[in-house]
């Protein structure tokens, strides 16, 4: 079952970058002016979309960081799970709380740019998807200490649920 889910995860991986990477705007249509986010020099937390003012391509560009910070967790703790990295459940343990945190980081932010929503397409995507990753929250808070295998179970399979049925995600990719 392990060596069947790896590779399935990774497929699901691979498939959100490509669909992450064909969602981003074209640099060459932006202003001359560069932004003051990407003229700094130290990293920062996405942006939170302006109430009025979010366009779709802010609103999806402004997802980048917060749902890659997610998937490379998810990604992570599929290694220590496999043996590809060691630590045992201690390390899991410790992905599984950076997990919890990336979650509710993107969950913030698609509650932020849920109330800063005035287009109907957006704000029904962004209710879904708060909707549905809430309630994967949820399944892995309640999941146990079973790390390599509930814990592990309810990450993989929601996470690929989670992407697989993502309305922003579609949304931001069309």
């Amino acid at each position: 079952m392990r060596r069947l889910a790896l590779p399935l995860l990774l497929t699901t991986v691979l498939a959100t970058a490509a669909a992450c990477a064909g969602s981003s705007p074209d640099t060459a249509a932006q202003p001359a002016s560069p932004s003051p986010v990407a003229t700094s020099a130290a990293p920062s937390p996405s942006p939170s979309p302006s109430p009025d003012t979010a366009s779709y391509e802010e609103v999806c560009a402004g997802r980048t960081q917060p749902m890659t910070e997610v998937l490379t967790t998810v990604v992570l703790y599929a290694g220590f799970a496999h043996g590809n990295y060691q630590g045992g459940d201690q390390a899991m343990k410790r992905v599984l709380g950076k997990l919890k945190a990336a979650v509710a980081d993107y969950g913030t932010y698609l509650s932020t740019a849920l109330k800063g929503s005035t287009d109907a397409k957006l704000t029904a995507a962004l209710t879904a998807d708060v909707a549905r990753l809430d309630a994967w929250s949820k399944k892995i808070a309640a999941s146990g200490t079973d790390y390599d295998g509930k814990v592990y179970t309810t990450i993989s399979e929601g996470w690929t649920a989670f992407s697989d049925s993502s309305s922003f995600s579609a949304l931001c990719a069309a």
